[in-house]
Parts: structure tokens; sequence; C-alpha cells
């Protein structure tokens, strides 16, 4: 009796899951880190590629200092500001109404990632098209810095308890937000 080509490659598939070969590679460490440490603090190394990339960063010491460097920013560029209500890090007054007008928004970070100065961004704050708008202002604190993406996901899933269902990676001149 003949067998099919479904048969054959059905028995091919049995016998290869009976007989198994050894892991020829038993000796994987994956437990240490792959890449570098940095010389310099994270949020010095993530401050100089955001910059070398074409970004502004600012350092500031307090809110209230923030905030007045946002003030200035906006008057000196002219731009409308959409602040968001949940924004936990800086408060800025917002004209009602300004949603139609507005060309400037600010968005909490969730983390800033040092090793390739991107900057990742949890559901739902991101909800307006950044073609559209003139500067997308990033709001973080110094806690925030993490060396890498690893590190940014590891601390979204002890703050959070679960990963957000949309997280958002900004990266200075990337055309499109990586989803």
């Amino acid at each position: 009796m003949e067998t099919t080509t479904k048969e054959q490659i059905l028995k091919m598939i049995r016998n290869a899951l009976m007989d198994k070969p050894l892991n020829p590679f038993k000796d994987i460490d994956f437990d240490s880190k792959i890449l570098n440490e940095f010389t310099d603090d994270a949020a010095v190394v993530f401050a100089k590629k955001f910059v070398e990339e074409g970004g502004k960063f600012f350092y500031v010491e307090s809110k209230k200092e923030a905030e007045e460097i946002l003030q200035a920013l906006l008057k000196e560029n002219h731009w409308e500001l959409i602040q968001r209500e949940d924004s936990k890090i800086i408060q800025v007054e917002t004209p009602p109404n300004i949603l139609s007008q507005a060309n400037a928004w600010v968005v909490d970070a969730e983390s800033l990632v040092a090793r390739d100065a991107r900057i990742v961004i949890a559901t739902n704050t991101l909800s307006v098209d950044y073609k559209e708008i003139a500067a997308l202002i990033v709001v973080a604190e110094y806690s925030s810095v993490v060396n890498d993406i690893s590190d940014a996901m590891k601390r979204l899933k002890d703050k959070y308890g679960k990963l957000p269902t949309l997280l958002s990676f900004l990266k200075m001149g990337e055309s499109a937000i990586t989803k």
C-alpha cells in the first residue's frame, strides 16, 4: 500500500518529535547583560543622544522652573498648547476650546531609554495625530530614565501590574510612531 505525501510528512514530524536531539548549547548564560554598561549616568547618556539626534533637552530642578521654560518655549515659537489634564508632572494654564488651534502637545513620558534616546509613552497619553502638531513636548522625571527598553518594560509592568495595551516608542527623526 502506497502512502500519500501528507502521511509521509506527518510520519517525519512524528519521528522528529519522538527523537529529540540533545541541546548542543547547554552552557548559554541567559542572565548576564549583553550590552555594555554606561560610563556616564543614564540621564546624561539620554540627553546627549537626544540632542545629537536633533531634539531639545532641558534639565530643570523644580516644577516652577519647568513651567517657566515651557511658557517661554510656547511664546518664542508662537505655539498654542494642549495641556493634558492627567499630567502628573507639570501643569500649565490652557485656554478653553484650544483643541482646534493647538499646535503643541505636552505628554508625560513613562520612560526615557538612554541606550537609543527613545521615549516610552503609555496608553491613551498620545491621542492626537502627532503629524499635525508643530511640537511634542515630553515631560519626565529623573527617575523615569532607564538604560534599555527591557528596563522600561519592567518599570511599566511594576507600575501597572501588567503592560498597558498600547505603548508608543518615540524616537527623534523617525517618521512614524512605533506601536
